[in-house]
């Protein structure tokens, strides 16, 4: 699996250029990002009919991260992060789009 560090993918139509050329499986995205936000990039990928997971990530009220999951985020978490919970959160999704992904084949 792609790993994009924040130092590359810090605005979202980075990541969401990553994605449409087929290079990430999986997408952590703090929803406060300039310009392109999180809530604007989990839109654009379901808007592409994408189902790449998204896994949302904020500092702010819990009325983002519930906006979030109705824009199709699979997966929410406050900010500060736990290493080992964003870690797990990480594996669980990525392993339940795998199981997906080898279904489908």
């Amino acid at each position: 699996m792609d790993v994009i560090s924040r130092i590359d993918a810090i605005l979202g139509e980075i990541a969401l250029e990553r994605v449409r050329k087929g290079g990430l499986e999986l997408v952590v995205t703090d929803l406060a990002m300039p310009s392109f936000n999180g809530l604007r990039l989990i839109q654009a990928l379901r808007e592409m009919h994408r189902d790449t997971p998204v896994i949302a990530v904020s500092g702010q009220n819990a009325e983002q991260l519930t906006l979030a999951e109705d824009f199709g985020a699979v997966a929410t978490l406050i900010k500060p992060l736990d290493r080992r919970l964003l870690v797990s959160e990480v594996e669980r999704v990525a392993g339940q789009a795998s199981s997906l992904w080898n279904y489908a084949l």
